[in-house]
């Protein structure tokens, strides 16, 4: 549960030490993809720079301090090493009498024994694992002291009231993704990308990060989703948010995804990872969701292990047309004409079909095909046919075609008879 927090607000001629802090976790960039609905504006998320103070006699230069938190005794550790590294001094809450982290009035404070010029005074809050989650210690900043001579002296600071410390505070404290959330809402006023932002940065889930974006946000399936690709949370991730806490279906997730960018790759493995969907339920969600022919079978290639002849039989019986299944076999594939013929004709595909998809997918010359066809045992007749038809040829051009395909002087006979009813004279000359 959130516990309640106290915020201490006065006036005083306090010091502020020169901080330099960037946040723990890389800055998280933006993603490329057109969010085509409900778009969200990706921003630097919240760091922790100003948030501790040290404070006097380490400092002299007075500053007034307000909204500080008292809360954090229980999760800070203050260490100091020396130049070169070494640990000198540890000092938490739970310390002993000498080695204590104490609390008051919001500012915190030590003693610290012996310190030199050079010694580095580190203040830091708990990091934790538990399960899958690592999370390191959160530096909230250092303090070189510079003292001439050895000496014991107060380390005293204080902590503004920081939403990158709070949620780190919840976190220890074990409340859901959702409390935190709320927290960050009503108490620092986080937009909803920012929030999710620290949600991540605490390795809270995709489903966790979204049911907060769902309960304190209102955030749609598709705004959630954006956000946590922007997050860089995964696509199976993402469909797993949308699946547990949207309650989407394959279809609607897949539309979802396509719609913020995500490639078919990414959305044909989220609907074999979290959906359980085999390759050619894949394939047909894809084609419903708009992706190519070519993404689809790029997609069964490298996401099922499908072979060249089962993504065209999967493409066929989503209802590709011939074309289509070609240019995927040599997108996907790498596919000659020849063997995306031979496909084809397993697939059932008539002579005429196989012919014009050569010509159009394989820009394929009337003789190519013709060899083709032939390798593949079509008779005379049948290639006539398609000469005649798909590339509207002449009987003696036929002939001659066939001629050099392999075929006799009586077959070519027969299919030219069979097509144009007699054979010219010009029959007598070729042979």
């Amino acid at each position: 549960m959130t516990k309640g927090r106290r915020i201490i607000g006065f006036g005083g001629s306090l010091a502020l030490a020169p901080l330099i802090f960037a946040s723990v976790f890389s800055a998280i960039a933006a993603t490329s993809a057109t969010v085509m609905a409900a778009p969200v504006k990706m921003t630097s998320l919240p760091t922790t720079a100003n948030a501790l103070i040290f404070l006097a006699p380490l400092v002299k230069n007075g500053i007034v301090l307000q909204n500080l938190d008292s809360s954090l005794a229980p999760y800070l550790t203050v260490t100091v090493t020396n130049a070169t590294g070494q640990l000198l001094e540890t000092y938490t809450a739970q310390g002993s009498r000498s080695s204590q982290l104490m609390v008051s009035r919001a500012e915190y404070h030590v003693v610290g024994h012996g310190m030199a010029a050079g010694d580095d005074i580190i203040v830091s809050l708990n990091g934790m694992t538990k399960g899958t989650v690592n999370l390191p210690s959160l530096v909230l900043g250092t303090f070189v002291v510079a003292f001439p001579h050895p000496r014991s002296v107060a380390i005293q600071f204080a902590i503004r009231n920081n939403p990158v410390v709070r949620s780190r505070e919840l976190r220890l404290e074990g409340d859901s993704a959702t409390q935190v959330a709320a927290v960050l809402e009503t108490e620092f006023g986080l937009s909803a990308l920012n929030a999710a932002g620290l949600l991540a940065e605490q390795q809270y889930s995709a489903p966790h990060v979204g049911q907060a974006l769902n309960a304190v946000y209102h955030e749609s399936a598709t705004q959630t989703a954006s956000i946590l690709t922007q997050l860089q949370y995964s696509a199976d991730q993402v469909a797993l948010a949308l699946q547990s806490v949207y309650q989407e279906d394959a279809q609607e997730t897949a539309d979802i995804l396509q719609q913020i960018g995500d490639t078919a790759s990414q959305v044909g493995g989220a609907l074999k990872n979290v959906y359980n969907e085999g390759a050619q339920a894949t394939a047909a969600i894809l084609q419903q969701a708009t992706y190519t022919v070519d993404e689809v079978a790029g997609v069964l290639q490298s996401g099922f292990n499908q072979t060249a002849q089962e993504t065209a039989d999967i493409l066929q019986q989503i209802g590709d047309t011939a074309s289509q299944v070609a240019g995927a076999l040599q997108a996907a594939y790498n596919e000659s004409a020849q063997a995306a013929a031979d496909i084809m004709q397993s697939l059932g595909y008539s002579v005429n079909t196989i012919a014009s998809t050569l010509q159009s997918v394989y820009s394929q010359s009337a003789q190519d095909v013709s060899n083709i066809l032939q390798s593949l045992g079509y008779s005379a007749s049948q290639v006539t046919t398609v000469l005649s038809n798909v590339f509207s040829l002449s009987q003696q051009t036929i002939g001659g075609i066939l001629k050099s395909a392999g075929y006799t002087a009586s077959e070519i006979s027969n299919g030219i008879k069979s097509v144009f009813g007699s054979v010219g004279s010009w029959f007598k000359i070729l042979f």
